[in-house]
């Protein structure tokens, strides 16, 4: 009776004994890999080699019951069996996956715990990340932020000619036409997010354009489609294949001078249901119905795909926000400029630490994000000395962003290697197993001294000599690493930082 007590799910959520952890990152930060070894660590748990402070995970379950709605199970199986055999990494995420995980501790003296622990890990594909944007925000208060993003994404560019089709939009987004369609408006959006895409910025809204229901990616319809067409062709096929929002409900964002007859009631986005009262007009104003028809469009996008994977994440105990610093090294600053959004935007819409009314009010029932680890991952590759300097250089980049944010949370920073693969040398080398056997040695990247932690400023030269001076680490960059994964499933592997992340995250 005493074990039924300890194991009621009220009794163990206000025990601290009920976790819910989100992970997000960009595509290709390490997601994945960072889940599957984890689960692995827990279920084959070895002290020495996933340090608990003692305790010993046991009697590890998988409580994920049936997939609902948009949470799909995930695949651990397939992605062990992936790494471990196939001796590839994970295939990019396309679905968002739910894993619900239980088990007991055991402590020194080998006694085991009356209470089950229950840990719940989410994972969700890079590209659905900026959808946070349409969680709490109505149609107007959504199309004034996009419009805003797209007029500095023309002022950074600096050559008209990049932003053609984007200042096309603008400017009908912002001037009201009479001779304007719902179609036509629809295709000068698509036609405006292919040229942001191409100029290499990821955060589009919605997530659909960039990956669609079938797990179809913008970029691989764009490489397929340019084997076989010409530019021109490109750009008249490919909007068609492409969706902003529900089938048959797409929407963009229009300026105020569209929205002169929209108003905002009940926390929700309204407009007059023109169909009704059209019958007392000759005809109907051509500028409220393309309006009507977004509005809509934008209600049904929200409530269908946003709501449910925001609303649950929102609800989490703690974030792990994955930092990929290699990408951000060769890339430059842009890709810092777009790390940083994307992670600012996305907590700006959760609003981790914001929670303590809400908690009160539904009597401890509701959670709030209390936690949030910035974790640098694949540090694997880079010179074990260098581990410590990316921690800080992430530190700096999440003290920036939470200084910005309101309320309360914890957040610490780490470095990372779900699944080390690789050994680095005194000699500034990295060692490797290949895939098709044998090891690979290549140069090692250095992180510049000068930088003590933090990212330059983007117009600062140490960007232009750090990719000079280890221009032959380029090798490295285009290599690709194979996983050092045990075929034995009751062998996890190797790994960096993932032990204090899990405590962190936890507080087990």
């Amino acid at each position: 009776m005493l074990e039924n007590f300890w194991n009621n799910p009220v009794v163990r959520d206000w025990s601290g004994r009920n976790r819910s952890i989100g992970v997000l990152g960009f595509g290709m930060s390490g997601k994945t890999v960072l889940l599957t070894s984890l689960r692995n660590h827990l279920r084959s748990h070895n002290p020495d080699q996933f340090d608990l402070e003692g305790q010993r995970i046991c009697e590890l379950k998988d409580v994920t019951g049936p997939e609902s709605g948009i949470w799909k199970s995930f695949p651990y199986e397939e992605n062990r069996f992936r790494m471990a055999h196939d001796r590839e990494w994970p295939s990019r995420t396309v679905d968002c996956s739910c894993q619900r995980l239980q088990f007991r501790m055991k402590n020194r003296r080998n006694q085991k715990s009356w209470m089950h622990y229950r840990l719940t890990l989410y994972d969700i594909p890079g590209e659905r990340t900026p959808d946070v944007c349409f969680y709490e925000n109505d149609y107007a208060q959504w199309s004034d932020w996009i419009l805003e993003d797209l007029a500095r994404f023309v002022s950074q560019q600096r050559q008209p000619q990049e932003t053609v089709f984007v200042q096309s939009f603008l400017q009908q987004a912002n001037t009201p036409s009479a001779n304007a369609t719902v179609e036509g408006l629809v295709r000068s959006y698509k036609l405006a997010l292919i040229e942001i895409c191409s100029a290499g910025k990821l955060d589009l809204v919605p997530s659909l354009f960039l990956l669609d229901e079938k797990g179809v990616r913008l970029s691989e319809k764009i490489t397929r489609l340019s084997q076989t067409e010409t530019n021109e062709n490109v750009c008249e096929i490919l909007p068609k294949q492409c969706s902003c929002g529900c089938p048959g409900k797409e929407f963009v964002p229009l300026g105020p001078a569209w929205r002169e007859h929209y108003v905002r009631l009940g926390g929700a986005s309204y407009l007059p249901d023109l169909s009704r009262i059209s019958q007392f007009f000759t005809r109907m104003d051509t500028k409220d119905a393309i309006l009507q028809a977004f509005v809509q469009g934008y209600e049904k996008y929200r409530r269908e795909y946003v709501v449910p994977l925001f609303g649950t994440l929102i609800n989490c105990d703690s974030l792990a926000v994955l930092i990929d610093i290699p990408s951000i090294l060769q890339n430059g600053p842009h890709q810092l400029n777009a790390t940083r959004n994307m992670v600012e935007n996305t907590l700006k819409g959760l609003r981790p630490g914001d929670g303590t009314l809400r908690w009160l009010l539904t009597m401890g029932f509701q959670r709030k994000i209390e936690r949030i680890a910035f974790v640098a991952t694949q540090c694997d590759r880079f010179y074990h000395g260098d581990w410590e300097t990316l921690r800080r250089m992430t530190e700096k980049l999440a003290d920036d962003i939470c200084n910005r944010m309101e309320g309360n949370v914890e957040h610490r920073s780490f470095y990372c290697a779900a699944v080390q693969s690789t050994d680095s040398s005194d000699d500034g080398t990295i060692r490797f197993q290949r895939k098709t056997g044998g090891t690979q040695t290549v140069p090692v990247w250095k992180i510049p001294p000068q930088w003590h932690g933090n990212f330059p400023t983007e117009n600062d030269q140490l960007w232009c000599d750090f990719r000079e001076n280890n221009a032959p680490a380029g090798e490295f960059r285009a290599c690709k690493t194979s996983p050092s994964f045990p075929k034995d499933e009751s062998t996890p592997p190797r790994q960096v930082g993932l032990d204090q992340i899990f405590r962190f995250l936890t507080q087990w």
